[in-house]
């Protein structure tokens, strides 16, 4: 068996949300998704995949339904039922690919710590910017 990590859609994709609509797909092929965590924007999720050879293709041909899909599922519930499913999944970047099925959940937690490590110094780069604009404020301004 073969195993792989992957980044999988981005801009509010949640676990819940691969889990809703991913994982049952990639289910149906025999694919096993072993580790998953939410990255936040822009990177979506992080998933450690398990299953016979093709595991991008795999990955891909979820991808490339995934619009269809949503698009379906908003006309059936109607405008404002979507909030949880509010996410664009229209990419996937491989990270590795193994010939091992358990290379990949041994690699997930330093890709998984990477990538949330990054995430966080984006955050606190922006934070950090927003706090120097306000001290640069006089005080009669605010």
């Amino acid at each position: 068996m073969a195993s792989g990590n992957f980044l999988v859609g981005e801009m509010g994709l949640s676990v819940r949300g691969f889990n809703e609509h991913f994982l049952p797909e990639l289910e149906k092929k025999g694919y096993e998704v072993r580790d998953i965590v939410a990255l936040g924007d822009p990177n979506g999720v992080l998933i450690s995949l398990v299953g016979q050879e093709k595991l991008e293709q795999a990955i891909e041909e979820c991808v490339e339904k995934m619009p269809k899909k949503l698009a379906e599922l908003a006309r059936e519930l109607g405008p404002g039922n979507m909030s949880a499913n509010n996410f664009q999944a229209s990419s996937f970047k491989t990270l590795g690919m193994y010939q091992n099925n358990e290379t990949a959940s041994g690699n997930f937690p330093l890709l998984a710590q990477r990538y949330l490590c990054d995430s966080a110094r984006k955050k606190v780069d922006y934070l950090e910017n927003k706090i120097k604009r306000f001290m640069n404020k006089k005080l009669s301004d605010i």
